[in-house]
């Protein structure tokens, strides 16, 4: 196994180990600023692979970069469910989601340019460290943006009136799941395993993600 499979899988487990204290952090801390915090460390973090000089190094930088990343797709799925009903949750999700594809079309082009600057004009340091530092500054930029931009919920939102705030409420009131309900309720656990569709999630993650997480590891 190769040092780049080991860094990838270290990644996988930060994600895996803080997966359920976050989740747990997304319903007890307010929504959008703990969301928003996360993006800001993950930017810190991949600042700090710009400081890696060895393995072992790259390999903490990668299990904490999987930490901070586990509350981003169920933070972004808890603000979804918020604001839209559940007929509209689809298309919803499938937007942000699909930015993890343009993400890596900008990334490229980011990279293309520095390497190509440097290859003229020269640099104080490895273009690959400029590459992280600038990537991770622009992710601390957006998380800084997203704190001051996403409200935790219809309540605190700054760009409705109050009237606006109990219409946004209203509208999603069919989805049955009430607003910033942070209480954990056994009846509830219980319900969700014994709903196929939670399985079939299940499923579907377990013959997706493993074999994603492979294949991306070993290239």
């Amino acid at each position: 196994m190769n040092s780049r499979t080991n860094s990838h899988q270290r990644f996988y487990f930060g994600y895996l180990a803080w997966e359920y204290p976050t989740n747990r952090l997304l319903q007890r801390l307010p929504l959008g600023k703990y969301s928003a915090a996360n993006i800001i460390l993950w930017g810190a973090t991949l600042c700090t692979f710009a400081a890696v000089s060895d393995f072992g190094g790259g390999v903490a930088v990668r299990f904490f970069l999987g930490v901070t990343e586990a509350a981003v797709t169920p933070g972004f799925a808890l603000l979804t469910s918020q604001w839209y009903t559940k007929k509209e949750q689809g298309s919803r999700t499938s937007i942000w989601f699909s930015f993890n594809g343009f993400a890596q079309i900008f990334g490229g082009l980011v990279a293309y340019g520095i390497a190509k600057g440097t290859r003229i004009h020269g640099s104080a340091i490895e273009p690959w460290k400029i590459i992280f530092l600038v990537t991770g500054c622009l992710t601390i930029c957006v998380g800084a943006i997203f704190f001051w931009v996403i409200p935790d919920s219809q309540l605190n939102a700054r760009f409705l009136s109050k009237e606006d705030r109990i219409l946004a409420i209203e509208r999603v009131r069919c989805n049955q799941q009430g607003i910033g309900n942070k209480h954990f309720k056994m009846y509830q656990l219980k319900e969700a395993l014994l709903d196929p569709l939670t399985w079939a999630f299940v499923f579907y993650a377990l013959v997706a993600d493993i074999p994603n997480g492979e294949f991306n590891g070993s290239c």
